[in-house]
C-alpha cells in the first residue's frame, strides 16, 4: 500500500466509484441528458449518413444499440440515485423502463419523420432493452459486490 501524507491508502479509496459518487448531482443530470440526445441525433438522423459505414459483421447495428442503451441506463441510475452507488431495484426498474420508452419513442419517432427512409424496428428496440436490463443487473451484482468487500 502507498502511504499519503502519513495514512494508508486503501482498496475503496481509490476505487472508481468514491470520485464518481463525489459528482455533483447536476453534473450526473448532465451527462446523461448529453448521452441521450446524442441518441435521439443518431437515432433521427437519415438513413443515408450510415451508408458509407459498412457494418463490422451481421448484427453490429443491434449491439450498438444495446451498447448505446446500457450506457443510458446506466448513467440514468447514476443520475437518478440520491446516494451515488445505492439504487434501489425500484429505481433500477423504472430505469430500465424510461429507457425502453425512450427507444421505443424514437423508433416511432423514425417512422413518423422519416417514412421511407428509416422504420420502425422491434428488434432494435428488444435490442435496447436488453442493453438497459443488462447494465441495470450489472449495477445491482456491482453494488452487491461492493457491500461484501465492505463487510471485511
Amino acid at each position: 500500500m502507498r502511504m499519503r501524507r502519513g495514512r494508508e491508502m486503501t482498496a475503496s479509496r481509490l476505487a472508481p466509484a468514491r470520485w464518481l459518487s463525489a459528482a455533483p448531482i447536476s453534473l450526473r443530470r448532465l451527462f446523461c441528458a448529453a448521452h441521450a440526445i446524442l441518441i435521439a441525433l443518431l437515432s433521427l438522423a437519415p438513413g443515408r449518413a450510415f451508408e458509407a459505414i459498412p457494418p463490422l459483421f451481421p448484427g453490429a447495428d443491434k449491439l450498438a444499440h444495446c451498447l448505446a442503451y446500457a450506457a443510458l441506463a446506466l448513467l440514468l441510475i447514476w443520475a437518478a440515485s440520491p446516494v451515488p452507488g445505492r439504487a434501489t431495484p425500484r429505481l433500477l426498474a423504472l430505469c430500465v423502463a424510461a429507457c425502453f420508452a425512450y427507444g421505443a419513442l424514437l423508433e416511432a419517432a423514425q417512422g413518423i419523420l422519416r417514412p421511407g427512409d428509416r422504420m420502425v424496428s422491434a428488434l432494435d428496440m428488444a435490442a435496447n432493452a436488453i442493453g438497459a436490463g443488462l447494465a441495470a443487473a450489472a449495477w445491482k451484482l456491482n453494488s452487491r459486490a461492493g457491500k461484501g468487500s465492505r463487510a471485511s
